[in-house]
C-alpha cells in the first residue's frame, strides 16, 4: 500500500470521524442526545490511526485517548465530564475542514474561491475551538478543576495522567496554531518591501514595552504594597532598555540597510537591552519572594550572573575572531547567534517565571503564565510573523506582565 493510499484512508477517516462528532454536537444541543455516543469511533479512529500518522498527530490522538480513558475508567458522572468532553468534540470541527483542503491540494482542484472559503473557515473554526473557546471553557474554567478534583483520589499519578493530556492537546494546538499564522502571514508581508518592515517593526518595539509600566502601575494600585517598587523599578529599567537598543537599531538600519550586532555602534545597545530584562526579570522575583525567606532569589542571582557573564565571553569572542554578525533569517551564523543569546537569557528568565508560578497564591493567574509562557516560545521557535514577529512577542510580554503582577498581589 503506498503513502498516497494510506493518506486518502486517513483522510476518509478523519472526515467520518469529524461528520459523527459534529452530529453529536449538534444531536446533544437540540435533543439532548448523549455525547458517549461518538466514544467508539472516536477510539476506533485514533487507536488505527496511531500506527500510521506523523508524531505531532501521534501526540494529538495519545492525549485524546487518554481524556476518554480517564473518563472511562473513573466512571465520571456526565455533569463534572460535560464541559471536558464538548470542548474535545468541537476541536474536531475544524478537522472536516482540514481534510477538504488536503483534498483539494491532492487531486490539484482549481476552484480558487472554493479553496479560499475552505481555508478561511479552516482557520476561523481552529481558532475559535482549538485555541479560544477550549482555553476559555477548559484550562481557565475553575468549575473544571473543583469538578475533576475528586476523580483523581489525590493521586498525583493520575493528577498528572489527567492534566497532562487537558494541557498537553491545548500545547499541541497552539503549536499547530503558530504554524498556520506562519502560513496565513507570509503572503501579506510579501506585499510590503522587507526593508519597510523591518524598520517599521523597531520603530514599534521603541516605545511598546513602555505599556508594560502603565499596566503595572494600574494592578499594584487595586492592592498597595511595599514590596512592588521593586518589579516596578525593573519594567521601567526594561523600557527605557528597550527603547535604547531598538531606536539605536532602526537609526543604523536606515543608515546602513542592514543590522549589525557585532558593530561598535550597536554593540553597546544590545548589552543595555540584555542587562534590562536580567533586571526586569530577578527584581519580577524579588517582589514575589519578598516576605519569605526562601533561597531562589539567591539562586536566581547567580544564574542571572552567570548568564551575563557567558553573554560577555560569548561576545568578545565573536570581536577577538573579528565575526561580523548580521541580521538575516537565512543567514546560519546570524541564527546561530540569536538562538545562542536567546537562549541565555532564557535560562534565567525561565528559572524566575516558574519560581514566581510556584510561589503565587493566584492559581488562575499562574495557569495563565504558564500558557503565556509557552506562546512566548513558540513565537519564538517558529517565527510566525516574520518580520514583525518581535512586535507580536512584546503584545505577549504585555499579557504576561499583568499575571506576573496579578501573581505578586499580596
Amino acid at each position: 500500500m503506498t503513502n498516497q493510499t494510506v493518506e486518502f484512508y486517513q483522510n476518509i477517516a478523519s472526515l467520518f470521524t469529524s461528520t459523527v462528532v459534529a452530529l453529536n454536537i449538534l444531536g446533544n444541543f437540540y435533543y439532548n442526545t448523549s455525547l458517549d455516543v461518538s466514544i467508539p469511533v472516536i477510539l476506533s479512529h485514533f487507536t488505527l490511526d496511531f500506527y500510521f500518522c506523523k508524531p505531532d498527530v501521534k501526540l494529538h490522538h495519545y492525549f485524546g485517548l487518554s481524556v476518554i480513558l480517564f473518563k472511562l475508567f473513573h466512571n465520571v458522572a456526565t455533569e463534572d465530564h460535560y464541559i471536558v468532553t464538548l470542548s474535545f468534540y468541537k476541536t474536531e470541527i475544524s478537522t472536516f475542514f482540514y481534510v477538504f483542503k488536503l483534498l483539494f491540494d491532492t487531486y490539484h482542484v482549481k476552484n480558487v474561491p472554493l479553496k479560499t472559503v475552505n481555508n478561511i473557515l479552516f482557520f476561523a473554526t481552529f481558532f475559535k475551538y482549538r485555541i479560544y473557546d477550549y482555553y476559555v471553557n477548559v484550562i481557565s474554567n475553575p468549575f473544571i478543576y473543583d469538578s475533576l478534583q475528586k476523580y483523581v483520589d489525590d493521586s498525583v499519578i493520575q493528577y498528572l495522567f489527567l492534566y497532562t493530556s487537558i494541557y498537553g492537546m491545548f500545547m499541541l494546538n497552539l503549536y499547530w496554531f503558530m504554524i498556520l499564522c506562519k502560513i496565513a502571514y507570509k503572503p501579506i508581508e510579501s506585499f510590503f518591501q522587507k526593508s519597510t518592515v523591518i524598520l517599521l517593526s523597531h520603530r514599534i518595539l521603541t516605545y511598546s514595552y513602555f505599556a508594560n509600566i502603565f499596566i503595572s502601575y494600574y494592578i499594584y494600585s487595586l492592592q498597595e504594597n511595599v514590596s512592588y517598587i521593586f518589579d516596578i523599578i525593573g519594567i521601567i529599567a526594561l523600557s527605557f532598555g528597550n527603547y535604547y537598543y531598538h531606536n539605536e537599531v532602526a537609526k543604523y538600519y536606515e543608515d546602513n540597510n542592514e543590522i549589525e550586532y557585532t558593530s561598535y555602534e550597536l554593540i553597546k545597545p544590545f548589552f543595555v537591552d540584555k542587562l534590562s530584562i536580567h533586571m526586569r526579570s530577578f527584581l519580577c522575583i524579588a517582589t514575589s519572594l519578598y516576605y519569605t525567606s526562601s533561597p531562589l532569589i539567591y539562586i536566581s542571582f547567580l544564574v542571572h550572573i552567570s548568564s551575563i557573564t557567558r553573554l560577555i565571553i560569548y561576545m568578545y569572542e565573536l570581536k577577538m575572531e573579528d565575526k561580523r554578525i548580521v541580521y538575516d533569517v537565512k543567514d546560519e551564523n546570524s541564527m546561530h547567534f540569536l538562538t545562542t543569546t536567546n537562549m541565555l537569557i532564557s535560562a534565567p528568565v525561565l528559572f524566575d517565571t516558574f519560581t514566581n508560578i510556584y510561589h503565587s497564591p493566584d492559581i488562575f493567574s499562574r495557569i495563565h503564565i504558564f500558557f503565556i509562557t509557552v506562546a512566548l516560545g513558540l513565537v519564538l521557535k517558529i517565527n510566525p510573523f516574520y518580520e514583525m514577529n518581535h512586535v507580536v512577542f512584546h503584545m505577549l510580554l504585555m499579557l504576561q506582565t499583568a499575571y506576573f503582577c496579578f501573581c505578586n498581589l499580596r
